[in-house]
């Protein structure tokens, strides 16, 4: 009859400990088996093992004990920094808001009558400034460290936990979200942050230790999570490096151990819903569940090209409604960024007509005959009315002399088409009373509008004036049949849907909104609503065009041309700077940027754009004759592959208000 194993037979607490000696010690049974588990800290977590099971999103947004920022994972050899997770730092410190658990207190929506998507709101801006000063931080750091390295270059595992980092940072700041969604955002930047701390300490402190010859080992391991082990060589380099590890080994195995103390081993607090597979493939799920695709996508190269038809509102929710307690299912392969193809498309020069390879289903016959212009107004001439900001002087003046003589081939039947509604459109009508109700109408689906464009979901539709104007004039009333006004009507659906669904609406509240009950908006307000509007209508086009002369898909290059690096949402208190700063000098590294990504353009751009680089002298007047050159360049180019008049940067004049 086997005897009872006998832990403190080699007991000496007089010795130093080394290794596979511990200050606790303890018995475990796995799989029938009898373990033993030695450590170099003063404790004992659970190790949690159990049969394959899918990962549960609990109640505090993250995943319990299969969660390593929460509970010691089983080593792997891929992920090993995890390890080096820090534990919970005291709230003084500056970090320590990436252990802060998200409440209702730090969602901010709208006040009633501002918005048709109650229940959708942002991060209190104390948070996410608290988020962004940590991460900025942490970024110095990372840079300082890949500086060190030269000429050799970091773990490509530091770029994508620094781009998941940014990606979610954006996502917080630009889009409006329901309260789990944004929470369930949180609680992923602040494990992508602590992933890259734990990286960033694991190379630049605790594998050096490993790999120096000492055996004075540091006799408190740092705080940090830890890991189980079964590999006596990984001990000893934990042991080394002063990372906490657990041994665990076959009883039989045990002789000369030197145990202190035996202990139970520490269960999961109760908010650490218990779960447990190997740690690799509980990794891979929880990126899968948490990653943050590229959401700013070209909507000019991805966009459908007819109008579907929406769903019902009553459908499923686009939101993470129900999510507590429910499965996250990893696939791999699945979830990966919608960017579009590299590569230069045929269409390069629109000048060429049709490429040779087709467009796949997006692309449609082009026809040569010249784009008509509107009965109406002459959209490459600024609007003239009160509440419209002026546009960018040079960006005007480059507006209003495009050629418009030259046929224009249009390579889908989107090109017209437009991301937000087109600035002028929301004061052209000549009554004050429609120009108020637009703008009201406009506020309460900016958040939804939003919502849309960053929803990974949705083909991120184009329309057409009519439609935005439809859309603007609240016509949500649906028609029978096929006719075009028929179609029209769903429009309305399809933009908002996305927001609404995910706010569990199934009807608009206070929208369409009487002509007699619509708030005033000041013409100064109604100058900040048409610069946003401008701001990221230009913006979403700029990416479209580059896409398309250039035939890259470079979006992080294209932001980096705009101040904030943001597509949309960007804060009013941000009106004066970038390309709409007032002084060219402001402006001119933007538009050295801008250059830049031009020259990769077919038509080529001209001379004084090819030569354009920051290490020449540049005095005002050179920098306003580069900024021409690219506005011209820009506004031509646009004309030519989309067939319309390109929406140029709008400034703000008046004192702004924050």
């Amino acid at each position: 009859m086997a005897t009872e194993l006998d832990l403190l037979k080699n007991r000496n607490a007089l010795v130093p400990l080394g290794p596979f000696d511990s200050k606790v010690g303890a018995v475990v049974k796995i799989a029938g088996e009898s373990y033993y588990i030695t450590t170099n800290t003063d404790y004992i977590p659970a190790l949690q093992i159990r049969e394959d099971h899918a990962i549960q999103l609990r109640e505090d947004f993250r995943y319990g004990d299969d969660d390593p920022t929460l509970w010691p994972q089983q080593y792997s050899q891929f992920f090993c920094h995890l390890a080096a997770i820090h534990k919970k730092m005291p709230e003084k410190m500056n970090v320590s808001i990436m252990w802060w658990d998200v409440s209702h207190a730090d969602f901010i929506c709208p006040d009633t009558g501002r918005s048709i998507t109650r229940g959708m709101g942002k991060l209190r801006p104390e948070r996410f400034s608290a988020l962004t000063q940590a991460v900025s931080a942490l970024l110095d750091e990372y840079h300082a460290y890949e500086k060190s390295l030269a000429p050799n270059k970091p773990l490509a595992l530091f770029a994508a936990l620094i781009k998941q980092l940014k990606l979610g940072l954006e996502r917080l700041q630009m889009l409006p979200s329901t309260y789990t969604r944004m929470a369930v955002a949180i609680t992923q930047l602040q494990r992508n942050f602590l992933e890259l701390h734990a990286l960033l300490r694991y190379m630049s402190i605790y594998k050096p230790r490993m790999e120096v010859i000492d055996d004075t080992p540091h006799p408190y391991p740092d705080k940090c999570i830890g890991a189980f082990v079964s590999d006596p060589a990984i001990a000893q380099r934990f042991h080394a490096a002063g990372l906490p590890y657990w041994l665990i080994r076959p009883t039989w195995s045990f002789m000369m151990d030197n145990i202190l103390e035996i202990v139970t081993p520490m269960e999961p607090d109760s908010v650490l819903n218990l779960c447990g597979i190997k740690t690799d493939e509980k990794i891979h799920a929880l990126r899968a569940a948490g990653a943050h695709d590229l959401w700013y996508n070209d909507p000019f190269n991805s966009s459908i090209s007819e109008v579907p038809s929406p769903p019902s509102l009553a459908g499923p929710s686009a939101a993470l409604a129900g999510d507590i307690g429910r499965e996250v299912v990893a696939r791999t392969g699945e979830g990966a960024g919608r960017g579009v193809g590299r590569g230069r498309p045929d269409y390069a020069d629109p000048r060429r007509g049709v490429g040779r390879g087709g467009c796949g289903a997006e692309c449609h016959t082009p026809y040569p005959q010249p784009v008509k212009g509107s009965s109406g107004r002459d959209k490459f001439k600024m609007l003239e009315r009160e509440e419209m900001p002026p546009a960018v002087g040079l960006w005007e003046e480059a507006l209003e002399k495009v050629d418009r003589t030259a046929a224009v081939v249009r390579h889908r039947t989107t090109d017209g088409r437009y991301v937000f509604p087109e600035p002028a459109l929301l004061v052209s009508q000549i009554t004050e009373s429609k120009r108020q109700l637009a703008l009201h109408h406009y506020s309460l689906i900016r958040d939804a509008l939003l919502y849309r464009m960053g929803d990974p979901d949705d083909p991120h539709t184009l329309l057409s004036t009519q439609e935005w104007r439809d859309v603007l004039a609240g016509k949500v009333h649906g028609r029978s049949g096929e006719t075009k006004a028929a179609a029209r009507s769903n429009i309305i659906d399809v933009v908002l849907g996305p927001a609404m669904r995910a706010c569990g609406l199934s009807q608009y509240h206070d929208f369409p909104a009487a002509e007699n009950s619509v708030p005033h908006t000041t013409v100064n307000r109604a100058r900040e609503i048409i610069w946003d509007v401008a701001k990221s209508n230009f913006r979403f086009e700029f990416i479209g065009l580059d896409h398309r002369a250039s035939g890259l898909s470079r979006l992080d290059q294209c932001c980096e041309c705009f101040a904030g690096g943001m597509l949309m949402g960007m804060p009013i208190s941000m009106a004066k700077k970038g390309l709409t700063a007032i002084a060219s000098s402001e402006r001119h590294p933007y538009i050295l940027r801008m250059a830049k990504l031009m020259r990769d353009w077919s038509p080529r751009p001209p001379r004084m754009i090819m030569d354009a680089n920051k290490d020449g002298e540049w005095g005002e007047t050179e920098r306003r004759a580069l900024e021409l050159a690219v506005a011209t360049h820009y506004t031509q180019t646009f004309y030519e592959f989309f067939g319309r008049a390109a929406v140029i940067p709008m400034r703000i004049e008046h004192e702004l208000v924050t």
